[in-house]
């Protein structure tokens, strides 16, 4: 792929995407006039963090270690071979899923009693509806993260991005229209319901021309056995932050604090809006062409000199970027959310949080890539001691530092985690797979610390 292809296809999930943020920062501010920092908004914030996460440990790990044997197929045997094999893993992911949350919609009453118990005060009952309604979404949101996984090896970019401006859409009518008489339940049944149009959507668009969709589920072959197989070092490896965020919330909401884990959700979603305009598109592109690339002559070391080189664009873009929002916080959180029920109180709450989460971004996004490269050199099991390293720093670091520096704390603890996994990346990239590239070239970090500091 040509570099003038390579930065249209970064273009277009950059537009794509800013269109998602824009009308999800919108959405944000549409919660945030309604619902505030209220103890159902740290529900809502609890729940759909917890549901999203297990999404991202089971259809997004899946759909992460299942990538390179889809771009093998489609580079060596061709589309409808590629489409019939990711068929077969759909469909077991579909009914792996539903087996999950036929579990969850069973026990949902003691998972009820359990978040009750850790300081909610919204009435078991709806506690108990929550707890089975959001967690619907395991089954099509899943699917929807291998589906755009597919389209993605195929070059489609965007759709993701497009899928979730029709969410913020509908949240922000159905909330605007209806949570005056039924509170945020509309937006707990939008959460559940745009995930159904999404993978409706989001198939028509991959089961088309030569790409046919089959009912088979063959349970021996012997790729997509390999994916499961590596789901679990994966699910641990990716996406941390989404099971750090869970983590932190779940620590907010221990500290008594009306409003912690609903202000830490609100700038988890403004920190993620950053990651989405800028690292999304570059690494979704990078990995993309990195695996064609790499499956087409299996040189190392041009990967090695084509991270290094991407890692040198995305920090001239993010460290202005995120040192300009985290100073002025307070100030962005004004802007962006304070109206109606959101007032000084949650902007104070939700400022404090985002001026350290927005300074994560540079050290995640560089994570991401080194992170997706491992699986391409057939290394899960560091991407898998790497995110261990995460889960476990966070948890314990958030934790102590919250003690010493309240809120603010919690999120003190996942930048320090994502240091030391990114290390221990980068350390095994060198150690492991001999790369000897300086990854970040110390003359641009005098520049941009420069224009940082000026």
């Amino acid at each position: 792929m040509s570099k003038k292809n390579v930065v249209a296809s970064m273009a277009t999930i950059a537009f794509f995407g800013i269109c998602a943020k824009v009308l999800g920062l919108v959405r944000e501010g549409v919660f945030g006039a309604y619902f505030g920092t209220s103890s159902e908004m740290d529900l809502f914030g609890l729940l759909s963090g917890y549901a999203t996460t297990l999404i991202t440990l089971l259809g997004g790990a899946l759909a992460s270690s299942y990538y390179p044997f889809n771009i093998k197929n489609i580079e060596q045997k061709g589309e409808r071979y590629a489409a019939n094999q990711f068929s077969k893993l759909l469909n077991q992911y579909a009914v792996f899923s539903l087996i999950v949350y036929v579990a969850i919609f069973i026990f949902a009453s003691d998972i009820a009693e359990i978040v009750c118990s850790s300081g909610v005060t919204v009435p078991f009952h709806r506690v108990k509806l929550y707890v089975r309604v959001i967690f619907a979404v395991l089954v099509p949101a899943g699917m929807t993260r291998l589906v755009v996984s597919g389209l993605t090896s195929l070059r489609k970019y965007g759709w993701m991005q497009i899928t979730q401006s029709v969410y913020s859409v509908v949240a922000i009518l159905l909330t605007l229209m209806f949570s005056n008489k039924y509170g945020i339940i509309v937006v707990v049944w939008a959460f559940m319901l745009n995930t159904v149009f999404q993978i409706i959507l989001l198939c028509f668009v991959y089961y088309k021309g030569e790409r046919k969709y089959e009912l088979c589920f063959d349970i021996k072959d012997e790729q997509t056995v390999a994916a499961w197989r590596g789901l679990v070092p994966v699910a641990i490896g990716a996406d941390v932050f989404m099971i750090g965020a869970t983590i932190d919330r779940s620590i907010g909401i221990s500290l008594g604090l009306v409003g912690a884990s609903a202000s830490l959700s609100y700038a988890g979603t403004l920190y993620g809006s950053v990651i989405a305009l800028v690292a999304t598109p570059v690494k979704t592109v990078f990995n993309t062409e990195m695996n064609r690339k790499f499956f087409s002559d299996g040189n190392k070391d041009d990967l090695f000199a084509q991270i290094e080189s991407t890692f040198n664009h995305m920090a001239i873009l993010l460290v202005p970027i995120c040192f300009f929002l985290s100073v002025a916080a307070h100030g962005f959180i004004t802007i962006v959310l304070q109206r109606g029920a959101f007032d000084e109180y949650s902007t104070q709450l939700t400022a404090s949080t985002f001026m350290v989460y927005i300074l994560i971004a540079p050290i995640f996004a560089m994570r991401e890539l080194l992170n997706g490269l491992h699986v391409l050199l057939n290394d899960r099991v560091s991407s898998m001691y790497s995110g261990l390293i995460f889960v476990v720093a966070n948890a314990s670091l958030s934790f102590a530092f919250s003690k010493v520096f309240g809120l603010v704390g919690i999120p003190l603890g996942s930048m320090s985690a994502m240091m030391l996994s990114y290390l221990y990346l980068f350390m095994h990239l060198r150690i492991k797979h001999g790369c000897q590239n300086k990854i970040i070239n110390s003359t641009l970090l005098k520049i941009i610390f420069a224009g940082v500091l000026g």
